[in-house]
């Protein structure tokens, strides 16, 4: 009986997880693509900052949910590599369904300028 009801969590995240894409009519072309879950050192302050904004959002549940991070690493290692190739001033993001499990689901609107995001990729 456990064993099933850890797989019907999973499924129901999965479909949560795509759902929420679905409905992202505003997800940005640059967080597309297989995810990006690979740590790099040199972004260290700004994984720390991206977490900071979503436990600030949620509660701080975010930093506590395996998924969340991962979604939230994704995040940062796509918006790292695609300012290397634009010249937009701002960046912005919604993650849909961040966090489940709580009474409701808790989505994260993220919001850095470029100025920002260099600055915490030269720390």
């Amino acid at each position: 009986m456990h064993r099933f009801r850890k797989n019907y969590t999973l499924v129901l995240l999965a479909i949560l997880f795509t759902a929420g894409i679905c409905w992202a009519d505003d997800l940005p072309s640059w967080i597309s693509g297989k995810p990006d879950l690979n740590i790099v050192e040199e972004r260290s302050a700004f994984y720390e900052w991206v977490i900071a904004q979503a436990d600030n959002q949620s509660n701080g549940q975010a930093s506590k949910n395996d998924f969340s991070r991962s979604r939230l690493i994704n995040l940062a290692n796509k918006l790292a590599i695609y300012s290397e190739t634009t010249d937009e001033k701002e960046f912005s993001a919604s993650l849909r369904y961040l966090v489940i499990g709580a009474k409701q689901p808790i989505h994260f609107e993220f919001f850095i300028t470029q100025e920002k995001l260099q600055q915490l990729l030269q720390q």
